[in-house]
């Protein structure tokens, strides 16, 4: 007879990962002998997970435009590396948060190396697969926009051989030369176009 299979308690297992996420106190030495102090979480809840990547995804797509901004990307993970596993606070200009962060690659790499690895991995792949995501979204928006205007075209062609298709090449000449002569005129209304294809015709 199998024996029967034991199961470890939610209590045990929830014991076992408390070590994991204690706050862990670092430094980082700059200039003449100076050290800023700061704290270090190794690891992010659920919903602080999915706060991180998605504004580091918001923030590098311009949907309008349909482009992705690759150093938005970077600089947005870099930032809340700084803000989400450690306690630092960004100035509210993105102008200077950018230039804070861009200066900091030794504290963020003494960040990361406090942090859970695998977590961080997991971050930067789900960044990355939703950065994909939007743009295969974007590319189909423009191919949209393309078939779009493709079919606009092709129903004014139609509509425009449906029109024109029993004028002959002197008489579309004269409607040409008619509507040049109306160039110059602000107020222009249906009558005038006609009279000035009729007169242009009658001359010819």
């Amino acid at each position: 007879m199998a024996k029967k299979k034991t199961k470890v308690s939610v209590n045990a297992l929830e014991n076992s990962c408390k070590n994991a996420a204690d706050i862990i106190p670092c430094s980082y030495q700059y200039g003449d002998g100076e050290l800023i102090e700061f704290e270090v979480r190794p690891i992010l809840t659920f919903e602080e997970s999915l706060k991180f990547v998605k504004e580091v995804v918001d923030n590098c797509i311009i949907a309008e435009d349909l482009e992705v901004v690759s150093v938005v990307k970077d600089y947005m993970f870099y930032r809340n590396v700084m803000t989400y596993y450690a306690n630092f606070t960004m100035p509210n200009s993105d102008k200077r948060a950018y230039e804070i962060v861009m200066s900091s690659m030794g504290i963020i790499k003494v960040i990361c190396d406090h942090v859970d690895q695998n977590q961080l991995v997991m971050l930067k792949e789900a960044i990355g697969e939703q950065v994909d995501f939007e743009k295969k979204k974007m590319i189909a928006a423009q191919t949209s926009r393309l078939n779009e205007v493709v079919g606009q075209v092709n129903q004014f062609t139609s509509r425009m051989e449906k029109l024109f298709g029993d004028v002959d090449g002197e008489q579309m000449a004269n409607f040409i030369t008619g509507m040049t002569s109306l160039s110059q005129q602000t107020d222009v209304t249906a009558k005038d176009i006609a009279e000035a294809i009729v007169n242009k015709s009658k001359e010819e």
